[in-house]
Parts: structure tokens; C-alpha cells; sequence
């Protein structure tokens, strides 16, 4: 799945690793919908957990329920929180929200939707990650400012980013 890092990890945790000017490079349109970007993942998951999260494969859940409500597409509700797929792995769970982002306002959106989804979640056990197709930097700078416990991901087919924020 991803063969080569764009950028290397961190050396500083506050520091944002993708330049302003760099940003454009970092969107892809290989997927058509988060639903592929999401089939690519678990095809591919023993892979993701290894070389992205840095962690060992146990098993995933796609379209976690977290309040126990029935719902699906016809039938969502305000109150109905489905997280796209919960990793769990030997160090922790993953709490993981895909986003095929039209603007890149759709990435702001997912980090109050993994928020809420991480009050339901031990924050020593769980991670919060953002998988997105279109990185951008304002993002990375809200997720560092107020330091929120999100990791922040930009993947395509042949690469991927990684920005750790300031949490860890």
C-alpha cells in the first residue's frame, strides 16, 4: 500500500512538517468516494496498521455503531454516531474518520466528529485519526494550537503523510 513516505517523521512535535507552498500536492483523485478510500484501507489494513499507525493488527469493525442505534443511510438520525472503521491493535484502538474532501472545510468538519466520537472511547487506550484525500495545512494548525489528540493523514495509492500534531 504505501511503499514511500512523502516527508520524514517529525523531529519536534509542535513543528508541521508540510510546507504552505507544498500544500497542492498533497490531494489526490484516485479515489471517487470515501467508500474506495475505505476498501483500499481494509484490503490493505495489516499494512496500514504496520507502516502508518506503528502498531500491530488484531481486527477492525467498519461502520462502527457507537450508541447502539440501527440506523444506515435511509435512516440516519442526528443522534446516530457511526465511526468509519475501528482498528484494534496490540497498543491501542483506532478511532478512524475518512474524508474525500469536495473543500477542505470537509477535513475541519472530521476533527469535531472524532472529538465527539472520543468521548465514548478510554483516551489512553484510543487514538484519533483523521484520513483524508486533500491535506491542508490550516487543519494541521488547529489540530496542533489547541492540541487535539488527532493524528492527521494524507494518503494516496503510492504515498502518504503523517502529521502527529502536538498530543503525542
Amino acid at each position: 500500500m504505501a511503499k514511500q513516505k512523502v516527508t520524514k517523521k517529525q523531529e519536534a512535535q509542535d513543528e508541521i512538517f508540510i510546507k504552505r507552498e507544498d500544500v497542492n500536492q498533497y490531494e489526490t483523485y484516485e479515489y471517487k468516494t470515501e467508500k474506495q478510500l475505505e476498501e483500499i484501507i481494509i484490503e490493505n489494513i495489516t499494512a496500514f496498521c504496520k507502516n502508518i499507525l506503528e502498531d500491530e493488527y488484531i481486527s477492525h469493525e467498519r461502520q462502527y455503531n457507537i450508541n447502539g442505534r440501527k440506523g444506515g443511510n435511509k435512516r440516519r438520525t442526528r443522534y446516530l454516531l457511526i465511526i468509519d472503521i475501528l482498528i484494534k491493535c496490540k497498543h491501542k484502538n483506532y478511532v478512524v474518520e475518512l474524508k474525500k474532501p469536495k473543500f477542505i472545510s470537509g477535513n475541519r468538519e472530521a476533527i469535531g466528529q472524532l472529538l465527539n466520537y472520543g468521548l465514548y472511547f478510554d483516551e489512553t487506550k484510543t487514538e484519533l485519526i483523521l484520513v483524508t484525500t486533500k491535506l491542508d495545512t490550516d487543519t494541521a494548525c488547529v489540530i496542533d494550537k489547541y492540541k487535539l489528540p488527532i493524528k492527521y493523514i494524507f494518503i494516496d495509492k503510492n504515498r502518504y503523510a503523517i502529521h502527529n500534531g502536538t498530543s503525542k
